[in-house]
C-alpha cells in the first residue's frame, strides 16, 4: 500500500501520480483519498471522480488499486495525502507528503 512523492523534483507545471495498491483483502475494498485530513472526491472502488482540489483526479484502476493523478501541479497541491483503504475486517491507511516547488 504505501506510495512516495518524489518530493524534491516536482515543480509547478509538473504532472504527478501516485497509486494505492492492496497486494492482500478480501473484496470489496473502498479506497478513500484525504489531503491534509479533508476528503478528496467520492470513495468507491471504479471508475473516476470528481475531486474537491482543482485539477486533482481519482481513478480506478481495479478492485485492489486507485491512483490519485494531478495533471498540472501547483503550489496549492501541497500538503499530507493519505490513502485509506477499507473492508469488512478493517481499514489500513498510509500518508506521503508531496512538495511542489514554485517556478
Amino acid at each position: 500500500m504505501p506510495f512516495l512523492f518524489p518530493n524534491k523534483l516536482l515543480n509547478e507545471g509538473m504532472r504527478s501520480a501516485v497509486s494505492c495498491p492492496i497486494i492482500e483483502g478480501s473484496l470489496p475494498i473502498t479506497f478513500r483519498w484525504d489531503k491534509d485530513g479533508q476528503p478528496l472526491g467520492a470513495g468507491g472502488t471504479s471508475g473516476v471522480f470528481g475531486a474537491l482540489i482543482d485539477g486533482v483526479v481519482i481513478r480506478s484502476n481495479d478492485e485492489y488499486s486507485s491512483t490519485l493523478i494531478i495533471d498540472h501541479l501547483k503550489f496549492q497541491h501541497r500538503g499530507n495525502y493519505t490513502c485509506e483503504a477499507i473492508n469488512a475486517a478493517g481499514t489500513a491507511t498510509h500518508s506521503a507528503e508531496l512538495t511542489v516547488n514554485g517556478k
